[in-house]
């Protein structure tokens, strides 16, 4: 028997069995389809989770967060005084293995104002300069604040571009760039000056649909249409690249000084940190 032979006893049983070859390749066609489509999902999944652990600092670093006393250590709680910045002067002098420490205090109910409008930021943090390389941010535009304005406690801010769109308004409502280097904000009532901006963040997935969707006629009028929690977030960016666009820094000593100072119990200062983070070094040799 040649291979012609075969072919063709091969096509005829096929003709003579409609039913049962139609759901043999039914079945083929659909596993293989449903192979493709997992793979597919669990691989989005996979670049999707590494797009948020590079933007959040990367392997190497570790974020030690403030938490409640436990019931049973109750009556110790006078001697607790939580997370100071004598812990993070402790643990750069003897920690060999740690190559860099930022501290973080934030601010309860912020409330940023610029004329009649007003926005309260989710991430209002004292910080020191090194945490644009701690949590791997870029300065588009201006400067990060430095030792100096730490050290004087200068009254300057650098923040994100949803705090930009909520104050000054959006690039794509205004159609021209706003960039607010060298304008003045008020964080609850207190002057500042912006002397950065940090680039926007946002996932590839949201850069595509925002592309897509800039590619689109506008339409004529209508309500502005919800799209709930799930992707895209319109110019905010979604879970981590938001949690970073609506980010504000100040310097640590300004927080202490302008903002803690009095903030404790009983208007006693506030010396506690939202948290301390450092980045340990690799286990590559």
């Amino acid at each position: 028997m040649n291979l012609l032979n075969a072919i063709s006893i091969g096509f005829k049983e096929i003709w003579a069995h409609k039913f049962r070859s139609l759901l043999t390749m039914m079945g083929i066609i659909l596993g293989v389809s449903s192979l493709v489509a997992m793979s597919a999902l669990v691989k989005g999944m996979e670049n999707g989770m590494r797009e948020a652990l590079i933007a959040i600092g990367g392997l190497e670093k570790v974020r030690v967060e403030d938490q409640d006393i436990p019931t049973f250590q109750l009556h110790l709680a006078e001697e607790a005084v939580g997370t100071t910045m004598n812990d993070v002067y402790a643990l750069q002098q003897s920690a060999p293995l740690v190559t860099m420490v930022t501290p973080e205090m934030r601010m309860r109910n912020p409330v940023l104002t610029r004329a009649s409008k007003a926005f309260s930021p989710f991430n209002c943090i004292g910080t020191w300069p090194n945490a644009l390389e701690m949590n791997q941010h870029v300065v588009e535009h201006g400067r990060m604040f430095n030792e100096i304005d730490d050290e004087n406690a200068n009254s300057v801010c650098v923040i994100g571009t949803m705090i930009r769109d909520e104050l000054f308004g959006s690039p794509e409502k205004e159609g021209r760039e706003i960039i607010p280097i060298g304008e003045q904000i008020n964080l609850n009532g207190q002057p500042l000056t912006i002397i950065g901006m940090f680039q926007h963040y946002e996932s590839e997935q949201d850069r595509k649909i925002r592309l897509l969707e800039k590619g689109k006629p506008k339409e004529e009028s209508g309500p502005v249409r919800s799209r709930g929690w799930g992707g895209g977030k319109g110019r905010g960016g979604s879970g981590i690249f938001r949690w970073k666009n609506v980010t504000i820094y100040i310097s640590i000593s300004m927080m202490w000084l302008k903002f803690r100072s009095a903030q404790g119990t009983y208007y006693a200062a506030d010396p506690r940190l939202l948290s301390r983070s450092f980045k340990v070094q690799t286990s590559d040799f």
